[in-house]
Parts: structure tokens; sequence; C-alpha cells
């Protein structure tokens, strides 16, 4: 109203002109954004179970007769997937994995320190 009777002085119109809410908006979203962070926390998979790291596990080129023979059975066995075939044996502390009938790979299970805290 002001600019219409040409008592607004020749800076404040160019503020008005330049879009200035648009830019304090941005800026203020800018600084918020800039504040809102989280921590990554990466644990090397040597540490994540140093009370399991030394357990007996299968290895590369064994046989899955030879697996049973010296873990037992397991507590389940997915079927093969694949070409070539994929399969997996899970155990208390480990999973298996097996190419055709070969172990390609074991993995220790997570067990989380808090099983309550587990989403459903």
């Amino acid at each position: 109203m002001l600019e219409a009777c040409g008592k607004m002085p020749s800076q404040s119109r160019r503020w008005l002109r330049g879009g200035w809410i648009a830019k304090a908006m941005l800026l203020l979203g800018t600084v918020f954004l800039s504040s809102v962070s989280a921590e990554v926390i990466h644990i090397p998979v040597g540490q994540q179970a140093p009370e399991l790291r030394d357990l007996p596990r299968p290895t590369r080129g064994m046989s899955e007769d030879t697996v049973v023979a010296e873990f037992g059975e397991p507590l389940s066995r997915a079927a093969p997937v694949g070409q070539p075939p994929i399969s997996k044996w899970r155990y208390p502390n480990f999973t298996v994995y097996f190419e055709s009938s070969v172990v390609i790979h074991s993995v220790l299970t997570h067990k989380p320190k808090h099983p309550d805290m587990i989403k459903q």
C-alpha cells in the first residue's frame, strides 16, 4: 500500500521484489536441516561376536555328509534356489551355505543382546 502511494523507499521495494520471504524460508530450512543428524556406528565384522569368533564351523569345500557328521543335523534346511543351486542350513549359532552339496560359506547367527527390543 505504501508503495502505491510512492512513499516506500526504493531499497525496501527491491527487497520485496526480490522474493525475500522465499529466501528467508530457504535459509531457515537450510539451518534446520543442517542441525538434524544421526550418528552411524560401524562395528567391524570381526568384533561383532567375540565370544563366538572361535566357534568351530563348517569350512569351504566340506560335503553335506561331512557337515552332518561333524555338527549334527541342522535346525532347518532351506531348499536349493537358483542355478547353480544354493541352499542353506541353520544351526543354533551359525548358518551354512551350500552350492550343490558343497559348503561355500558359513556365517555366525546374530543374537541381539536385548531380545525384548526386537521389532515384531
